[in-house]
């Protein structure tokens, strides 16, 4: 049985304390904040002197970028999956006529 926890992760040198379902939740979120931690890192030595608002800034855009990319990359899978079951469904239908 799933039972809300509590957990604390660190990102960009700050303690934040979350609640998490699971053990699964708990490893996305710490995996999550180990990207975002990276990533800051990243800009931190490719923009030094940068304000920290602008350097979180550069990892908000990065990771929505990310996510859209994604999101696009996902629909075109699925409407290309559609297609072949659809190509599919004709082929074993003119199978069957035969």
């Amino acid at each position: 049985m799933d039972e809300t926890r509590n957990i604390t992760v660190k990102i960009a040198g700050r303690d934040y304390c979350l609640k998490v379902k699971n053990a699964d939740e708990e490893e996305l979120y710490r995996l999550a904040a180990d990207s975002v931690n990276r990533k800051i890192d990243l800009y931190r030595k490719k923009f030094v002197g940068r304000q920290e608002t602008d350097i979180l800034s550069f990892v908000a855009f990065n990771v929505c970028l990310a996510n859209i990319r994604s999101v696009r990359e996902y629909e075109r899978l699925g409407k290309e999956a559609e297609e072949m079951h659809r190509q599919i469904e004709s082929y074993l239908e003119d199978i069957g006529n035969d």
